[in-house]
């Protein structure tokens, strides 16, 4: 039998387990070759944005600075909601909310509170709320 690497003849052995590689260094060779062909297919987006969200960025009118608070606000909502958020990042993306939401609430012209921000949308109001 050859190795799968180099193909170099394999080492003959009497007891234990049929060696796979003939060295060290084409073992770390095929755990590389793995590990970056399981990355390039594995990844996937964290967030992702609709074809309808990028129309609307790209062909509408430039939004406010109202509603680019308000944007900003539902999504950094929806990444602390989000499963694939990891938990290191979750402190970040708390104090990054709340900044945005006082920003928000100091814009604001009407004196409404921040709960309106998530009026008609999926996306729950509770997470941060209390905070801010």
């Amino acid at each position: 039998m050859n190795c799968p690497i180099c193909g170099a003849a394999l080492p003959s052995q009497t007891t234990g387990r049929p060696r796979k590689y003939c060295s060290n260094r084409c073992k770390l060779k095929a755990a590389r070759m793995r590990g970056s062909r399981r990355s390039a297919t594995d990844t996937k987006p964290r967030h992702r944005i609709s074809n309808g969200e990028l129309d609307d960025i790209v062909n509408g009118p430039p939004p406010d600075y109202e509603d680019s608070l308000r944007l900003v606000v539902r999504r950094l909502t929806a990444v602390m909601e989000s499963p694939d958020t990891s938990p290191r990042d979750l402190a970040v993306v708390s104090r990054q909310l709340i900044d945005a939401a006082r920003r928000l609430d100091a814009v604001k012209d009407d004196g409404d509170t921040l709960t309106d921000i998530f009026s008609g949308t999926d996306t729950p109001t509770g997470i941060g709320m209390d905070m801010v």
